[in-house]
């Protein structure tokens, strides 16, 4: 009995830090009262029913999920907030206090305020981010470690632990309510596109056009879409398909094996004269495809944050809902307007690069109510977010080997070589699905030639990279560059070294062929 009075006592003292926590991870969309609101449910209801022997370990149980509900809450907590609206304290938090969150990813937000709110070690941390399935817990610790501080300290909330948790009869009811009520906003309004298709047993939910104007931008409100909604045949079909789990293909990762819950139609269309559909069930995507022959149907992860276009077919992208207009282009070329019916965006066979050592994908420019966001074809379901220099030249996106998720190319040198050639250095960074990154250094030439370099380095905030350059006679010259702040270093066999127009330049022997003399590069900030 003593333990459990001390198990009790500890989660009734750390309720209120655990209701900072989860509101100031809960994304800022709401008014305040209603994200206190929201916090304070998301906590009793993370709470054990009964007292732990271990506190301690109970506590940190109780603060993972805590934090996991709040990065990305459901739908269904936003519904039947009274009792928790009726015992909010007097003094809310200030919104100038929490501005620096708002438009942080969830990770980010998660690990800012483990860190500077909770103070927390930066190994808790880390583990924490571990434990609540971040892919990239490093990054996600060293991006909140850049954001600025708050307008002021964060105080404790004067909150103190509700009733216990509610009977089992009124929680089903409010979820019958939340069922019923979420469909009234997401559920397709036309009888003729019904919101529930029966295929094999199963359900398959469509959601409403609209339903993306009432709640955050993700994957779950995208409408179903395509001339083949309302074709019950087909979509049982493809149901059924990806319920018998027979000679499903999978790709990036994603994990075999049928729908978990019911799935949701994202597109049931003909592109190009051939039936395709997309059905999710939050995890994971599948394409299903009724080609000539067997059809197939591939298993994809669902994109994170679900605000990128999605390929449904070789230069067909199945748009998000809210994207106003689009331009596609390769880079080093001029973009066009693309032309998109029922959500599907064709694209031309020119706006595809033609090397094999480039991205074959076109870049797309989408205008959106709040600006516009670039994202390109980079070998995933999912169009990468991307981010390119003004002008970027041809093959600015080097051909990925697997999936991409981001990618970002930053140009960190422009100026003469040796010989009068005037060149640009860029770097190309691509993030994987699994978090990974990798770096690719390219030196292109005006006229159009272009070299890779290998990586751009391990630099914080920067890039470095250097090669073998020939002028076409004389000496050959060791040149390096690396972005602003930073100053790179060689060591080797040179006869001297110098900079010429911003540029390491290390005088290397004469000869038509290339030196095979090691060469040592670091960096150091200047």
């Amino acid at each position: 009995m003593l333990e459990e009075v001390s198990a009790k006592s500890e989660m009734d003292q750390r309720y209120p830090e655990l209701v900072r926590m989860a509101y100031l991870v809960l994304p800022g969309d709401r008014p305040r009262k209603y994200r206190l609101a929201l916090a304070r449910r998301i906590v009793d209801e993370s709470l054990p029913q009964r007292a732990a022997r271990n506190p301690g370990k109970a506590y940190v149980q109780v603060r993972t999920r805590v934090l996991a509900r709040s990065m990305r809450p459901r739908w269904r907590l936003r519904i039947g907030l009274g009792r928790w609206l009726s015992a909010l304290p007097v003094a809310l938090p200030e919104d100038a206090q929490t501005d620096p969150l708002v438009e942080l990813p969830p990770e980010v937000r998660a690990a800012y305020v483990l860190r500077t709110v909770e103070e927390m070690p930066y190994y808790v941390a880390h583990d924490q981010l571990v434990a609540l399935g971040v892919r990239d817990a490093r990054a996600a610790l060293n991006e909140a470690a850049e954001v600025g501080e708050p307008a002021g300290p964060i105080a404790g909330l004067s909150v103190v632990r509700g009733p216990g948790r509610r009977p089992l009869l009124p929680v089903a009811v409010a979820s019958v309510l939340t069922v019923v009520l979420i469909g009234g906003i997401v559920v397709t309004e036309n009888r003729h596109r019904d919101a529930l298709r029966r295929a094999a047993g199963e359900e398959v939910a469509m959601v409403g056009p609209k339903a993306w104007t009432h709640a955050a931008h993700t994957l779950a409100v995208w409408p179903a879409r395509g001339d083949l909604v309302s074709n019950r045949t087909f979509i049982a079909a493809a149901l059924t398909a990806w319920l018998r789990a027979t000679a499903l293909k999978t790709h990036d990762g994603a994990a075999g094996g049928p729908p978990r819950g019911r799935a949701q139609l994202l597109y049931a269309g003909r592109v190009d004269g051939t039936p395709v559909a997309l059905l999710s069930d939050g995890g994971r995507v599948a394409r299903y495809v009724q080609a000539s022959g067997s059809p197939t149907t591939e298993l994809f992860p669902a994109p994170r944050g679900g605000t990128t276009p999605l390929v449904l077919s070789d230069r067909r992208y199945l748009l998000p809902p809210w994207v106003l207009a689009a331009r596609a282009s390769v880079p080093g070329r001029s973009s066009r307007p693309v032309t998109f019916e029922d959500g599907v965006a064709a694209v031309s066979s020119a706006d595809t690069a033609g090397s094999a050592e480039c991205a074959g994908g076109p870049v797309l420019a989408l205008r959106e109510p709040d600006g516009e966001h670039t994202v390109a074809d980079l070998n995933g379901l999912a169009l990468a977010e991307v981010r390119l220099p003004a002008r970027p030249p041809a093959c600015a996106l080097p051909a990925p080997d697997q999936a991409v998720a981001d990618a970002a190319v930053t140009e960190f040198w422009t100026g003469k070589l040796p010989g009068g050639v005037h060149g640009r250095w860029l770097c190309s960074r691509y993030t994987y699905l699994d978090g990974r990154t990798v770096s690719h250094a390219t030196l292109f030439e005006n006229g159009g030639d272009r070299h890779a370099t290998g990586d751009c380095g391990d630099v914080r905030g920067g890039e470095v990279s250097g090669l073998w350059w020939h002028p076409g006679h004389g000496h050959w010259y060791y040149v390096a560059a690396a972005s602003e702040g930073f100053k790179p270093q060689v060591a080797g066999k040179f006869q001297d070294t110098g900079r010429e127009h911003g540029l390491l330049v290390a005088v290397g022997p004469k000869g038509s062929r290339r030196p095979q003399e090691p060469v040592t590069l670091t960096v150091r900030p200047r």
